[in-house]
């Protein structure tokens, strides 16, 4: 199953709007950094971990362990 609610075509090399699900989105745009086509490959290796494994890479019990974990807070 597949959301495309949030996709954009991209003018240029890289972007800076946030967009995305906080669990699966790279670091760069939870810092509202630049970013390009390998914040999908980092979303890619989120998901392909979670199918592994089943569970996510990260222990996330509220909205703020996420920041704390990719080392944005």
């Amino acid at each position: 199953m597949c959301d495309f609610g949030w996709a954009a075509y991209a003018c240029g090399d890289s972007r800076t709007t946030f967009c995305g699900t906080p669990l699966y989105v790279c670091p760069e745009v939870l810092k509202g950094e630049e970013y390009n086509e390998k914040a999908d490959v980092w979303a890619l290796g989120i998901i392909t971990y979670e199918l592994t494994f089943g569970r996510v890479p990260f222990a996330i019990l509220n909205p703020n362990d996420l920041g704390k974990i990719v080392g944005v807070i």
